[in-house]
């Protein structure tokens, strides 16, 4: 499976520093997990990103910058041949 370079802990990171959290999402309290869909190409660049499930308030599309804005991952491998492979991860909001 691919990874980011650094490992979970560093992404998560990258995502806290990254992440600011919409005006529009702050004043409604609109809290939770947005999930986003995206494919790591051989090369390790995360392409094709979406939003699986959102929760609005700008959250969605504060998720979508940030997962466009990673720098690349290290790429999957499948019996030892690079291999592109679609990921979804949670994003989560909290107050």
């Amino acid at each position: 499976m691919p990874e980011p370079v650094g490992g979970k802990a560093a992404f998560g990171n990258y995502l806290s520093k990254t992440l600011t959290y919409p005006k529009l999402a702050r004043k409604e309290k609109i809290q939770g997990r947005v999930f986003v869909e995206f494919i790591v190409e051989k090369d390790g660049s995360l392409t094709n990103a979406r939003i699986v499930k959102g929760i609005g308030g700008g959250c969605d599309e504060e998720a979508l910058k940030a997962i466009n804005a990673s720098s690349p991952w290290i790429p999957g491998k499948h019996e030892g041949t690079l291999t592109r492979v679609r990921m979804i991860i949670p994003i989560t909001f909290t107050l």
